[in-house]
């Protein structure tokens, strides 16, 4: 029993990352470090920023984050912290055509490429 139990639980953990794709930040603190990449990609390929309660979500980025799809602030307050001239944001244009910026709060990026 206790065997069948654990793998429905892998089971519906591993279905579940089939749906999720992209980042949700919920009042998380994101670190990316100089010389470290993050890559959002495929048919959903977003980052969406937003708040846990009255957390918002935040990257400190000083490295490089790649987004293959839209960027999204549902935060109130910036999405990336310690903002120096260090962190890059790429929107990539492969198999896309556009890329929508939005949200309900105000972004102000590092360096947009």
């Amino acid at each position: 029993m206790k065997c069948k139990i654990i793998i429905t639980g892998f089971i519906l953990f591993w279905v579940s990352l089939l749906h999720s794709q992209g980042i949700y930040n919920n009042g998380a603190k994101i670190m990316v470090k100089e010389n470290a990449a993050v890559f959002i990609a495929g048919d959903a390929g977003n980052f969406t920023n937003q708040n846990s309660g009255t957390t918002d979500g935040e990257v400190n980025l000083d490295g490089t984050m790649t987004i293959n799809g839209s960027f999204y602030n549902n935060g109130a307050g910036p999405v990336f912290t310690g903002t120096d001239t260090l962190g890059l944001v790429v929107l990539e244009d492969e198999n896309r055509t556009t890329h929508e910026l939005g949200g309900t709060g105000t972004t102000q990026f590092e360096n947009l490429h």
